[in-house]
C-alpha cells in the first residue's frame, strides 16, 4: 500500500509488473546523497528478482555502496553486477587507447567496440539476513559518472 500523503493505504505504489517510486526527503541538499538509485521488481515469493540501478554523475570521489533489499527468503540468494564506467563497458576507451582514434574502423575493429560496449555480469557476495530477511550486497568502489545496474535473484 501507498505510504503518505492523499491515497496512503487506499491505493497500490508497487506490485508484480509496477515500479515502487521513493523520494528523497532530504532538505539539506549539501547532505544529500551523490549516488541516486531506483529499483524495478518482477515479482515476490520464491523465485522474485529485484534491479536496482545505480548513477553517480557528479564529480568526486569513489563511493563505497552498501545496498539493502528486503524479503529476500532464502540464503542461496545471488547478485549480479552490470557497470558502465570509466573502465567497464566503455568502446571510447578502446577506441582511444588501443586503436589511435581511427576514422574508419575496420570489421574487425567494429566487432571489437561493440563487445567492450557491452556490460558484462560480475558475480556479487550477498549476505542475507536470516531473521530480518535483509539482502546485503557490497559494492567497493563505484567512481563519479558510472551506472550500474545490481540484480538479485532468490
Amino acid at each position: 500500500p501507498c505510504r503518505g500523503g492523499a491515497v496512503a493505504g487506499s491505493a497500490m505504489c508497487g506490485s508484480q509488473g509496477n515500479i515502487r517510486m521513493f523520494s528523497l526527503d532530504c532538505p539539506d541538499r549539501q547532505k544529500a546523497p551523490r549516488i541516486v538509485a531506483f529499483a524495478t521488481s518482477n515479482s515476490s515469493g520464491a523465485g522474485a528478482e529485484v534491479a536496482v540501478f545505480l548513477s553517480y554523475w557528479l564529480d568526486g570521489p569513489a563511493e563505497k555502496i552498501e545496498l539493502q533489499v528486503k524479503n529476500m527468503q532464502t540464503s542461496s540468494s545471488k547478485a549480479t553486477l552490470y557497470r558502465i564506467d570509466p573502465d567497464h563497458a566503455n568502446a571510447a576507451k578502446l577506441w582511444g587507447d588501443k586503436m589511435n582514434n581511427v576514422a574508419t574502423p575496420d570489421v574487425k575493429q567494429l566487432n571489437q567496440l561493440r563487445a567492450a560496449a557491452e556490460p558484462v555480469g560480475e558475480e556479487q557476495p550477498v549476505h542475507v539476513d536470516q531473521g530480518t530477511h535483509v539482502a546485503t550486497v557490497t559494492i567497493d568502489s563505484m567512481p563519479s559518472n558510472a551506472a550500474y545496474v545490481v540484480v538479485l535473484q532468490q
